[in-house]
């Protein structure tokens, strides 16, 4: 009796969520504030600057305000004095005198301006200050949250990796209990450890969707739409080690017409994945099915594509724009470029016949304009690209709404916008 392992079923096991402990680094909120307002340079200065205010204005009141100050007085006097009947004798008279001496501003009017001057530069000290507490407590509270998300970002990846560890036991175990005869993969997109694919008695096998060894890795149909190329096709072959690599059971080409996007090869490389199977199946149920020699050095290999990968580089031939718009086209992200600091989508164009760039691009440099009622752009080998569907914030631009928001003037473009 047969067995097949789906690996749909792994893959949903493998996607349940898990209960994630976020206790791997204890996080005070009070504590970071506290730190935050301790160790913020710009809070201390701005105190600094409110106590100097404080002390002008201290100043400024005492100088405007009279006040006494408590003294005491010391006289003397020494000489001679001449007595009645003429003789000279020596006297000497000392007298003490205690009192005060009354100081004021002589000045009113320059004390009243520096009591009021200091008063307002106090505030002019206080209002920075409080704004300094107040952006020290908000960074301290951002980077409270960034620690927390990052703490539990951690946890999950603690937690991830030994639930990862634990399925991947209790997966071997399940496949082993099921004694298979084959492992089938369908555009599973993880690689499958070896001693797992050892499990199958009679083979572990994956449907890749290209001529391998023709491009081998991810997303296959993009890249040779990406690349021009005018075939593809599906290949079932023997799992191994290294991704793509195993030995060939049956392939089924497709074309690739000048117009198709990846979604439309996609499809096609769909069925001709679903007709290999069904080929070769009985084969391999006999035990008859060739295993041909996949020779990695006559192939190709190329990793996965992210939304950045869609931008548009200008400097390239309208051939190879047209290219990158057919293969990141609906539902995958879309070629992008920028307009006057504006994203617009690109999600259709094509390369007209007999048709050249009408703008001198070797002084401009590629550009974009409207011409009979199409959106054009000239690139810089001079060639040019008919924009048939455009979009700025999800709303398709016509003519009118282009001209209102760009103008009528070409719109010069950076080589990779």
């Amino acid at each position: 009796m047969i067995y097949a392992a789906w690996l749909c079923i792994a893959s949903v096991v493998l996607a349940q969520p898990a209960i994630v402990s976020t206790n791997v680094y204890p996080i005070d909120l009070p504590t970071v504030l506290r730190l935050a307002n301790a160790q913020n340079l710009d809070v201390k200065i701005a105190r600094e600057r409110l106590t100097e205010a404080k002390a002008n204005h201290d100043s400024a009141v005492e100088q405007f305000f009279p006040w006494i100050s408590p003294g005491a007085a010391y006289r003397r006097h020494d000489g001679e004095i001449q007595a009645v009947d003429g003789s000279m004798f020596g006297a000497s008279k000392q007298s003490y005198t205690a009192g005060g001496t009354l100081t004021a501003q002589m000045d009113l009017g320059d004390a009243i301006y520096k009591s009021l001057a200091a008063k307002q530069l106090v505030k002019a000290a206080d209002h920075p200050l409080e704004s300094q507490r107040q952006d020290s407590t908000f960074a301290a509270t951002q980077g409270y949250y960034d620690l927390a998300k990052a703490k539990a970002i951690v946890g999950v990846f603690v937690e991830a990796v030994s639930i990862s560890s634990n399925y991947q036991a209790q997966l071997h175990e399940a496949v082993s209990e099921l004694a298979p005869d084959f492992i089938f993969s369908f555009y599973y997109r993880h690689m499958l450890p070896v001693g797992l694919l050892a499990l199958a008695a009679r083979g572990a096998y994956n449907m890749h969707g290209s001529l391998l060894p023709k491009y081998r890795g991810r997303v296959p149909t993009n890249w040779a739409v990406l690349n021009g190329e005018t075939e593809t096709g599906a290949t079932l072959h023997e799992m191994a080690a290294k991704p793509d690599a195993g030995a060939i059971l049956a392939q089924t080409p497709v074309p690739i017409l000048p117009d198709d996007t990846a979604a439309q090869v996609f499809d096609k490389t769909t069925v001709a994945a679903e007709q290999t199977l069904w080929r070769v199946l009985p084969a391999l149920i006999a035990g008859e099915a060739p295993h041909l020699p996949n020779d990695l050095t006559k192939g190709s290999y190329f990793g996965g594509r992210k939304p950045e990968d869609g931008r548009i580089d200008w400097s390239q031939p309208a051939q190879q724009v047209y290219n990158l718009i057919r293969a990141v086209a609906p539902p995958y992200p879309g070629a992008f470029t920028v307009v006057q600091g504006k994203t617009l989508r690109v999600l259709r164009s094509r390369v007209p016949k007999g048709l050249h760039a009408r703008h001198p691009t070797s002084e401009t440099g590629p550009c974009l304009y409207w011409d009979n009622h199409c959106l054009r752009a000239d690139l810089l080998d001079g060639s040019t690209l008919e924009i048939l569907e455009v979009e700025h914030d999800g709303v398709r631009l016509d003519e009118l709404s282009w001209i209102k928001q760009f103008g009528k003037s070409p719109c010069g473009l950076n080589h990779s916008q």
